[in-house]
């Protein structure tokens, strides 16, 4: 038995507990796959209708895993990823981007992705204030709602 630091603890798996602690690992990395996977695949499309309507410079809303993926998609088509708005992230630059609490910051955009993993609805319906809503974009991923909620509905 060796003497381990007081900050530091010794565990010890059974075989059985290793063959679970496997299958859990190997469960967690096909649902991050998958995640980015279908991510991917939805940015790609977002980002091939921006050309396609010839919105050349868009910001992403929201600093999250689902914004470093567009910003890596948006490499491969002839857009510019002005940056990210987030009005909780307390750092200057996430995945080589510059992030910014009001979308002005970020200077004239064609188009928004909603990338905020935290709370996509709520960062869609502030945007969709500042931003007409066909340029405001969303992943099927998300589930937001397009339409607006009414009171007691």
């Amino acid at each position: 038995m060796q003497q381990a630091p007081a900050n530091r603890y010794t565990y010890y798996v059974t075989p059985q507990g290793f063959a679970e602690k496997s299958r859990l690992t190997a469960e967690y990395l096909t649902i991050s796959f998958n995640f980015f996977r279908k991510a991917r695949e939805q940015c790609i499309a977002i980002l091939d209708d921006c050309e396609v309507q010839g919105w050349r410079r868009i910001a992403l809303a929201g600093a999250s895993e689902l914004s470093e993926i567009a910003a890596l998609c948006a490499q491969d088509h002839a857009v510019e990823v002005a940056g990210i708005v987030d009005d909780q992230f307390d750092q200057a630059t996430f995945a080589t981007l510059p992030v910014a609490r009001r979308l002005k910051d970020l200077g004239a955009v064609s188009a928004v992705i909603v990338c905020d993993l935290r709370d996509p609805q709520g960062q869609f319906d502030a945007l969709v204030e500042i931003l007409p809503r066909d340029r405001l974009l969303t992943l099927p991923l998300l589930r937001v709602s397009r339409t607006r909620q009414t009171q007691g509905a």
